[in-house]
């Protein structure tokens, strides 16, 4: 008992060290784990003796904003020195990551929000842009952080006494502003017929609707109620049909050929976060992985909804769904394997 409570207490005094070589002010570590700028102040000094490697590192460098900057970059998949020390502790990194990002980055991040209107401008072929502006849907923030990863990746090359975050904040601003102010490409004939070929990939309802309701073809969008009135269906129905077809558009395979519409806000780590954020791929509907109809209505029935529902299951548990045979398994994994799941196969 005595040996974890010394344990438990030894990882709290960690926390606070790292946290403090990280950028963390007294007042948030005081509050955060009720220590003082004196015990703060002895525990870094003590922390020499710990032999802790991880904390002699960041105990080299002068500016500990900067040991900030390689926190931040670690946990955004950035290479940076050392970065193999932080596995070491993961659970306490990854705690001392989180309120470095809560203290330090976030209220600079909300700062360039409040400064900055987020309404892209619209191109003349304003319907076009629409489609294109919702299928790439992003919030602010992740404008934001792939320019301030880049930026953060050039200041950190540079000596303890000339880093400045300050510095990385104010050229992310401006970069931004350049961006936006600067637009995404004209909508060519060339970009167009991407467009067109990417929608041919889709039920044909889906495409058609999707065309009426954005006007790509004659440049004059219709709404809801006048599509309904052209299919004798409703305008919620419309609605349904329309957003799930978007939906498709936004799988990863789709988006990756429609990423030439996307182009000054498209970089490595936009294309990380839309193609690799595995986490939230789980929660999208079946439908998501772009299946035949057939098979998502079977797997619907079997209260099989999400991506999650269905890596759940086995090849065997499928395979006794009604009018699910081996042709119907063998497509539920190649569409799997394209995002890089796979169905659960017990040893």
């Amino acid at each position: 008992m005595f040996k974890k409570m010394r344990e438990k207490g030894f990882r709290e005094e960690r926390k606070i060290v790292l946290g403090y070589l990280c950028g963390l002010s007294d007042a948030f570590i005081q509050k955060k784990w009720r220590s003082s700028p004196l015990v703060t102040e002895n525990l870094v000094k003590g922390s020499s003796e710990w032999k802790d490697s991880l904390v002699e590192f960041y105990r080299q460098t002068t500016n500990r904003l900067k040991n900030s900057a390689h926190l931040y970059l670690a946990f955004n998949n950035v290479a940076v020195p050392k970065e193999e020390l932080l596995c070491v502790f993961c659970g306490s990194t990854e705690s001392i990551y989180e309120n470095v990002k809560k203290e330090i980055y976030a209220p600079k991040i909300e700062e360039i929000i409040r400064e900055i209107d987020f309404s892209l401008p619209l191109p003349k072929n304003k319907n076009v842009e629409l489609l294109i502006y919702q299928l790439f849907e992003r919030t602010p923030e992740e404008h934001i952080e792939p320019l301030l990863i880049d930026r953060l990746c050039e200041e950190y090359q540079k000596e303890d006494n000339i880093f400045s975050l300050d510095n990385v904040f104010t050229d992310t601003k401006k970069i931004l502003i350049n961006k936006i102010e600067h637009g995404r490409p004209p909508i060519t004939p060339e970009r167009m017929e991407i467009l067109y070929k990417v929608l041919a990939d889709i039920p044909r309802i889906e495409e058609h609707l999707i065309t009426l309701r954005y006007g790509l073809k004659d440049g004059k969008p219709k709404t809801l109620a006048e599509i309904g009135e052209m299919f004798y269906i409703s305008k919620e129905r419309v609605r349904q049909i329309v957003q799930k077809g978007i939906r498709r558009l936004r799988h990863p395979r789709i988006l990756e050929r429609l990423e030439i519409f996307d182009e000054p806000f498209s970089n490595k780590y936009n294309r990380s976060h839309l193609f690799q954020c595995k986490e939230a791929l789980l929660n999208e509907p079946v439908e998501y992985l772009y299946i035949s109809t057939r098979i998502e209505n079977c797997l619907n029935r079997a209260g099989i909804r999400s991506i999650r529902d269905l890596m759940q299951k086995q090849p065997k548990d499928l395979l006794v769904l009604p009018n699910f045979g081996m042709k119907s398994l063998r497509e539920v994994e190649e569409k799997l394997a394209k995002i890089g799941f796979s169905l659960r196969r017990d040893e």
